[in-house]
């Protein structure tokens, strides 16, 4: 196309449309004291502590008819009156209930969006820190998922599970297959704007979204809520009292699309689109004029640099490729889509939200694993994200889990890694009661992992952090081996006097060390904390969180065993399902190396090759044996 049609075409382009920035909003939150509190406003009884937020906090001793309530400083962007578009949204968090000894529980949690006219509106206690309103009342109020814990008299008969609109009494409602007191609670708050669709899953188990919805509910939130809505979480106690800690908390949404939509062209506007033609052509031709010359000159320059280049450097200019990664093979995006049955519920292997995983067979014969990452917006975190998937198909260890190819399809990477019959170290601790993994194959998947861990830390060109070390990152197949599954988030390298980069939301709940919770920097040896937590979940068969464990550790494994071993008495902490055949130094070795690896001040933390050593008895206890607060 001549260049003075091209530049007309672009003028014409710019003269005819107008575009508005897109809006969408995202952030993360893990507890970090004043870090969070400076990004929150609160309401009422809120007080921000290291590892959560407490929303209905006794402030004047007195512990009822208590109410809280925090929300986001940047309001969503929820719908755009003049396209009609709608933003669908996404909040995933992490909560617990406590409940006060002697004490009936009262009332509950709520995730909310809220008419930011109400967004100081209290209600004194016992309605879940939401705003009442008489029937009087008008205009947009509210919308909210709420976690019931007191049964009034518009409530059923159970605690539950409800989505209200404008007041409490829920529109819809249903009932746990567990109990939500006292126990470490995940939750996932699905909104499709096209389908007009609000979704709750929620799990007790892991950060492992469940397949299916607790609950659904037909809502149009453009019909009862403002262009603009604040969102946040809410408490309260009343009649009852309870603790409700906020543990976590990530959002996301999509952009509204906010271009003014085409309207028939008027006979003024025709004159307009005339002028803007005319006037771009004219612009265009002066344009050619001036650089056509130069560009002759700089294209007979270019022609003269080619040919005094030697033949032989073809090499060097056809190094690049088109692609950002250098992740083993390029896999074709149909043959993945085909293996997958176009990537099937009946293929899926795990769900985390974000990046679901799907079984398939090669035409080998051979069984992978197709994770489907979604490449974020910007470009520096994309570009960030490749170079993690890069650096991590480079690694190669018996216990890693090696990555095979990639494929890249629009706004989605398909990394492939190996796969067979298998079930992480969660399931088989906490999963499968009728198949117990038995001592010597857990005591053998614990240095396995500290073998991988000890390869990262010391044996790589370049030493790197992994930042997620869990059961549930922990793959155990049928043969006996096991793996560890390399995050994402696998920081680069470990820089002169500063490890990894910032860790504020990385990391699994209950194995994050507590310097990130401060906001200080990951390091390897916020990796060992984690795989200290991991030695104390195998040995005991316990949660990180275990709500059934004495109400003093507040659920907190590492409390429970670390008192054990103040009062010599560690071996109770074994898993009772063992029935005691296990090797009692083994499994002694095990708890100890695991309590001083998940010290709290990291510098009295062990590096790993020195833990592994004690774990497998070839170094005496004594060198890590120090488990004083610090």
């Amino acid at each position: 196309m001549p260049i003075c049609l091209i530049c007309a075409v672009i003028l014409l382009l710019l003269a005819s449309r107008s575009h508005s920035p897109s809006l969408a909003l995202e952030f993360n939150y893990t507890p970090t004291g004043l870090n969070v509190e400076a990004n929150l406003t609160s309401v009422e009884n809120v007080s921000f502590d290291e590892e959560f937020i407490d929303l209905s906090w006794n402030t004047s001793g007195n512990s009822l008819y208590r109410e809280g309530r925090i929300y986001n400083n940047d309001r969503l962007p929820l719908w755009n009156k003049t396209t009609g578009k709608a933003a669908s949204f996404h909040s995933t968090s992490t909560f617990r209930i406590v409940s006060y000894p002697g004490v009936p529980s009262a009332d509950g949690i709520a995730f909310f969006l809220l008419d930011p006219l109400y967004s100081s509106s209290v209600s004194g206690g016992g309605s879940l820190g939401l705003p009442k309103f008489t029937l009087y009342d008008i205009g947009p109020r509210f919308v909210a998922v709420e976690f019931d814990t007191y049964l009034n008299t518009f409530d059923p008969k159970f605690i539950h599970l409800g989505i209200d609109v404008n007041t409490t009494a829920s529109k819809v409602y249903t009932n746990f297959s567990f109990s939500i007191i006292d126990s470490t609670i995940f939750t996932w708050v699905d909104y499709n704007s096209s389908q007009a669709l609000l979704q709750v899953y929620v799990s007790n188990v892991s950060e492992t979204k469940p397949r299916s919805p607790m609950i659904s509910y037909s809502i149009n939130l453009s019909q009862i809520l403002p262009e603009q809505v604040i969102i946040g979480f809410s408490a309260s106690t009343g009649r009852g009292a309870e603790i409700h800690k906020l543990l976590s908390w990530r959002f996301w949404s999509t952009d509204i699309e906010t271009e003014v939509p085409e309207k028939p062209v008027s006979s003024k506007r025709k004159v307009v689109f005339v002028i803007a033609l005319v006037t771009g052509l004219a612009i265009a031709c002066i344009i050619k004029c001036l650089i056509t010359p130069l560009l002759l000159q700089c294209c007979c320059k270019q022609q003269l640099l080619l040919l005094a280049i030697p033949s032989d450097s073809d090499n060097d200019t056809g190094s690049q490729t088109s692609s950002d990664l250098d992740v083993g093979s390029e896999f074709d995006c149909e043959e993945l889509r085909r293996i997958t049955n176009n990537f099937g519920e009946d293929h899926l292997l795990d769900s985390d939200g974000d990046c679901p995983v799907y079984k398939g067979i090669l035409s080998d014969g051979s069984e992978v694993a197709v994770k489907c990452v979604a490449l974020p917006p910007s470009k520096a975190e994309r570009k960030e994200l490749l170079e993690a998937i890069t650096m991590i198909s480079q690694l190669r260890h018996q216990n890693l889990v090696e990555v095979q190819g990639w494929c890249r399809d629009n706004a989605f990477l398909f990394v492939v890694s190996d796969h067979k019959a298998s079930a992480t170290l969660h399931e088989h601790l906490h999963q499968r009661p009728s198949s117990i993994l038995d001592w010597s194959s857990r005591y053998q998947v614990l240095c396995d992992l500290g073998s991988a861990l000890e390869y990262l830390h010391l044996d790589c060109q370049t030493p790197m952090i992994h930042r997620d070390v869990n059961s549930s990152n922990v793959i155990v197949y049928d043969d006996g081996s096991s793996k560890l599954v390399g995050g994402f988030g696998l920081a680069k390298e470990l820089m002169k006097d500063m490890e990894g980069t910032d860790a504020g939301n990385s990391g699994t709940m209950g194995y994050i060390a507590p310097e990130l919770h401060r906001g200080e920097r990951a390091t390897t040896r916020s990796d060992v904390y984690s795989y200290g937590i991991v030695l104390l979940e195998t040995a005991s068969g316990r949660t990180p969180n275990d709500p059934s464990l004495p109400f003093e550790h507040d659920g907190r494994l590492l409390g429970w065993v670390r008192e054990a071993y103040s009062n010599d008495s560690l071996l109770e902490t074994s898993d009772v399902r063992l029935e005691d055949a296990f090797d009692e130094q083994e499994l002694l070795r095990t708890l100890i190396v695991g309590l001083a690896c998940a010290q709290p001040d990291p510098s009295s933390r062990p590096t790993i090759d020195i833990a592994l050593a004690c774990l497998r008895g070839g170094t005496p206890l004594s060198t890590v044996m120090d488990f004083n607060e610090t």
